[in-house]
């Protein structure tokens, strides 16, 4: 029997501690250094930052998973409506 690779699952979530301009500069850092290949990533930004953030994490794991795999989208879960 093969037991299947583990994968990580990081999860941020700063509050009220950056602003739109910082938490645009944290998301391109994190894609950057994260290894997407091994882990999943997950950001929540306060509600402020979520345009910032939306627009800073486009085409990367962050926002657009792998359909194949269960690489996390941006605040993760559900829709709520």
């Amino acid at each position: 029997m093969t037991i299947p690779a583990v994968r990580r699952l990081i999860v941020g979530n700063w509050k009220m501690n950056l602003g739109e301009s910082a938490a645009r500069e944290f998301v391109a850092a994190l894609r950057q250094v994260l290894p997407f290949d091994r882990i999943d990533a997950v950001v929540a930004p306060a509600f402020p930052c979520l345009r910032a953030v939306l627009d800073a994490a486009s085409g990367s794991p962050l926002i657009e998973p792998d359909r194949s795999s269960t690489s996390a989208t941006l605040m993760g879960g559900r829709s709520t409506g």
